[in-house]
């Protein structure tokens, strides 16, 4: 249970720290990976534990509203996949930190740089010039 609320919390620390830094994109960038790094061990550790425990995880939250509860069940089958979705996570938030400390920043480009006709990763001008 606890490798479940980190892995959960990981990834809202992930989601809002980022914000804390707003006129720092390489930080912006470094903090919200490593906070996937983190949540990714979590979920590995999770997968490996569950992946051969010889009992499902359950774990439910009851609620105010009658017969509403939120419940969660990890068997080994789950198991499987969330190590599998950690492991690819916890790669490419690797990959994110190193790539987020040299990353030019973008954000004067905006949608046009992703929604802009014929343009790619490698083949915007405004990236080739420079920024």
């Amino acid at each position: 249970m606890f490798f479940l609320l980190s892995l959960i919390a990981s990834y809202a620390v992930g989601m809002v720290r980022p914000f804390c830094f707003l006129r720092q994109p390489q930080t912006q960038g470094v903090v919200g990976s490593v906070s996937v790094c983190v949540a990714s061990v979590f979920g590995i550790v999770l997968g490996i534990t569950w992946l051969v425990a010889s009992e499902p995880l359950t774990a439910s939250i009851g609620s105010a509203i009658p017969f509403l509860a939120f419940a969660v069940r990890l068997d080994p089958l789950l198991s499987f996949f969330v190590l599998t979705l950690s492991l690819a996570g916890l790669a490419a938030s690797i990959y994110a930190v190193r790539f987020s400390r040299g990353a030019v920043n973008l954000s004067r480009i905006g949608l046009i740089f992703y929604l802009g006709p014929g343009t790619s990763t490698f083949g915007c001008a405004p990236c080739r010039a420079g920024g």
